[in-house]
C-alpha cells in the first residue's frame, strides 16, 4: 500500500486555497507506524482546513462545514491513540475487526458498520 501526500490546490472562488487530504492507495493496510504517519499528515491536513474555514456565526453552511471537519478531527485523533494502543482497527463499540476496504477509505474511523447506526 502507499500514500498519496497533502498539497495545496489553487482555485478561484470562495475556497481560494483547497487543502488536498492524503489519500491511502487500496490494498492490504500498511503497518501500524505508516498508519500513524499518514493519520498525522491527515491531521495536519485538516486542521489546516478547519484554520482556513472563515468563521461566520451567521452562515448556517459554514458552521456545518467547521463542525464536520471538526468531527472528523477529533476522529483522527482517537484513531491516532489507538494506533499507539494496539487496538487500531477493532470497533471501539463491538471489538470486531473493521472492514479493510473501509478504513482504506476512511482510516480515521473507530467503529464498525453495526456500531455506527
Amino acid at each position: 500500500m502507499t500514500f498519496s501526500t497533502g498539497s495545496t490546490i489553487s482555485t478561484t472562488g470562495p475556497a481560494p486555497h483547497l487543502i488536498a487530504l492524503p489519500q491511502l492507495e487500496p490494498g492490504p493496510l500498511p503497518t501500524p507506524s505508516a498508519v500513524d504517519e499518514h493519520l498525522a499528515r491527515t491531521e495536519q491536513a485538516r486542521q489546516a482546513q478547519l484554520d482556513a474555514l472563515p468563521v461566520d456565526p451567521c452562515s448556517v453552511v459554514t458552521a456545518a462545514h467547521r463542525r464536520t471537519v471538526v468531527r472528523i478531527l477529533e476522529q483522527v485523533r482517537t484513531a491516532r491513540l489507538r494506533v499507539r494502543e494496539g487496538s487500531y482497527g477493532l470497533c471501539a463499540g463491538c471489538s470486531t475487526a473493521i472492514e479493510p476496504d473501509v478504513l482504506v477509505g476512511q482510516p480515521w474511523l473507530v467503529t464498525c458498520a453495526g456500531c455506527s447506526r
